[in-house]
């Protein structure tokens, strides 16, 4: 993803397909743009106005933890785990999905060691790797933009290699080791917030069904 400088994010660039080259097409933006991926501030006569996540300019409406706007939390669970033992093979090892709809997602991947060798990738519901893939590990840190939020990874040259969201994400991601070396177990834990599931009534002990009459009605 391109990075835009603060000053520049409500006027209009053309970013040449797969480079980093990029021409100034308009000095601004239409008016109700979004400044960015990651922010809810919108566009204003070529400014970047602060807004909510209402798009109301000056709201002070955030999301809650599961992405609910002005939420309290209220309906949010919180997914954590911890993954230890588990055996890889050289290459590509799917490890877990985060579903649709989660959103705070961090999941990190603790270094054994300076010559462990495996890398957090991450693969979207198409089958294409947004990260790490084809056996190319990116060393820096990198920002990614997918199914309505942004993804930031560490690096993999990092003790802790992690990766974060804060929006939700409109589509699933599946979470994968590369391992190219020794085949160290890897050592990941991760965490998000969802929205609670909506429990189906029941009448005893388990759910079931019943009948009820009642009059008949008018036609």
């Amino acid at each position: 993803m391109l990075t835009v400088k603060e000053s520049e994010r409500c006027k209009l660039y053309c970013n040449v397909l797969g480079s980093s080259h990029y021409s100034l097409l308009k000095k601004k933006v239409i008016d109700g743009t979004s400044c960015g991926p990651d922010t809810y501030d919108k566009c204003v006569n070529g400014r970047c106005l602060p807004a909510g996540c209402d798009h109301v300019l000056y709201s002070e409406k955030r999301p809650d933890s599961c992405g609910f706007c002005g939420g309290d939390n209220s309906t949010c669970d919180l997914v954590t785990g911890q993954l230890n033992q588990i055996p890889v093979h050289y290459g590509y090892n799917s490890i877990f999905a985060i579903p649709k709809g989660a959103a705070n997602i961090e999941v990190i991947q603790q270094n054994a060691s300076p010559q462990d060798q495996n890398y957090l990738a991450i693969k979207a519901d198409n089958g294409d790797y947004l990260l790490n893939g084809g056996m190319i590990v990116s060393l820096s840190k990198k920002t990614i933009q997918y199914a309505g939020t942004v993804i930031e990874y560490s690096g993999s040259n990092q003790t802790i290699e992690k990766f974060n969201t804060s929006k939700p994400i409109h589509r699933p991601i599946y979470v994968e080791v590369l391992s190219a070396g020794d085949l160290a177990l890897p050592e990941i834990r991760y965490r998000y917030s969802s929205k609670k599931s909506k429990k189906k009534k029941c009448f005893g002990k388990s759910c079931s069904y019943r009948w009820q009459t009642s009059n008949w009605s008018s036609c």
